[in-house]
């Protein structure tokens, strides 16, 4: 098989970035509105992706579907054709849609509303996804192997399902190696796994793995699993958040530095790196940390148990989805903007950077929210 990477036209949402890199500075902060509070069918949404090139949002549920929304309405809900979709990622380029079905060791492709083909992973329990964008491949995680059969006690082996479109290409093996998070970054095309290793009796601690196309190109030891992995999507420099709330940056292959932030954080949930400045905007109990060159730079009381968080690139606004307080903190540089009620218990958060709207699931009442900017 002829594997030669040939160039591809970059996301829409990163050449909104190359826009608004040199011109962010001179608009003042917008804070947007509910335009939408609509009924999600069949219930109980949970993860969010956009493609700004259709305007589709995916959302999936706890069960086995995708719901599918074009501005404020539902236009479809697709079976996937697995249990507990639990992740998900977009090719905008090409507008594949790939979900990963936790429950039934699988990934579903979708492009548009239809779902092509539901593939099988190499793993059990897959955990997550990320698409390179150079490449266009789609890179799905696991930490155990398919051998002993469900039901049994399972062995930890890290693997990589790597998918080209609608076509498994194959699987980069990992080790002893339980993965946990995953993030790919587009300009070095590289992709960083992190997860942990041991046991309860020797003691856990973390591994951070590169790979690059279908090679491990580097690992490192570190002191524990990875909570969040995200990448600056400018200069490439990544980002590992770890449980004890140690923060790493990473460029291409190396460590360049790393800080402990419990004593400001207490226990990390979440990470982000802001598209244009590249602060790193991390949740924590009732709070949010921005950290800007690895120093604290802010500490926000933006509300309780902020389980995800996104970024625009066309407003520069942070929205963290506050599980415990149904609402939705806005945040821009080191301010708090607002904090906007949605429904109960917010859980997946994402944006359509095209238009800036932002779709919000609320887990427990079977809703989405969308806000966005009526006079635009």
């Amino acid at each position: 098989m002829n594997r030669t990477l040939l160039p591809r036209i970059l996301p829409v949402s990163l050449l909104f970035l190359g826009l608004l890199t040199g011109c962010r500075s001179s608009t003042a902060p917008r804070i947007p509105e509910v335009l939408a509070h609509i009924a999600f069918d069949p219930g109980h949404p949970v993860e969010v992706a956009s493609n700004p090139r259709t305007g589709y949002v995916y959302i999936t549920n706890q069960g086995d579907h995708v719901g599918i929304l074009n501005g404020t309405e539902q236009i479809a809900a697709v079976q996937t054709g697995g249990r507990r979709p639990n992740a998900l990622a977009v090719d905008e380029e090409r507008g594949w849609v790939y979900v990963v079905n936790e429950y039934a060791d699988s990934v579903s492709v979708i492009r548009k509303t239809t779902v092509l083909t539901t593939l099988e992973t190499a793993g059990r329990n897959p955990q997550g996804v990320a698409v390179a964008p150079q490449s266009g491949w789609a890179y799905v995680v696991s930490g155990y192997s398919k051998s002993p059969p469900h039901g049994e006690i399972p062995v930890v082996a890290g693997n990589v399902t790597v998918i080209s479109g609608t076509q498994i290409i194959d699987v980069v093996l990992l080790g002893d190696m339980l993965t946990t998070r995953i993030a790919a970054d587009p300009v070095s095309g590289n992709i960083y796994i992190g997860g942990g290793v041991g046991d309860a009796v020797t003691g856990i601690t973390g591994r951070l793995v590169v790979v690059k196309d279908l090679n491990v190109i580097q690992q490192f030891d570190v002191e524990a699993p990875a909570r969040a992995i995200d990448a600056n999507s400018r200069t490439g420099d990544v980002y590992v958040l770890d449980v004890n709330a140690n923060l790493l940056q990473v460029r291409g292959t190396e460590i360049v530095q790393r800080v402990n932030l419990w004593e400001e954080s207490g226990s990390p949930r979440n990470m982000r790196v802001h598209p244009t400045t590249g602060d790193v905007y991390i949740t924590y109990g009732c709070g949010l940390l921005v950290v800007r060159n690895m120093e604290v730079i802010g500490n926000l009381p933006i509300g309780c148990d902020g389980q995800k968080m996104v970024i625009d690139p066309l407003t520069g606004n942070v929205y963290v989805a506050n599980f415990s307080d149904n609402t939705v903190a806005v945040v821009q540089g080191t301010d708090l903007l607002a904090t906007i009620d949605v429904g109960w218990y917010p859980y997946g958060i994402g944006v359509n950077p095209a238009n800036g709207w932002v779709y919000v699931s609320n887990s427990n009442d079977s809703t989405v929210t969308i806000l966005g900017f009526s006079n635009d």
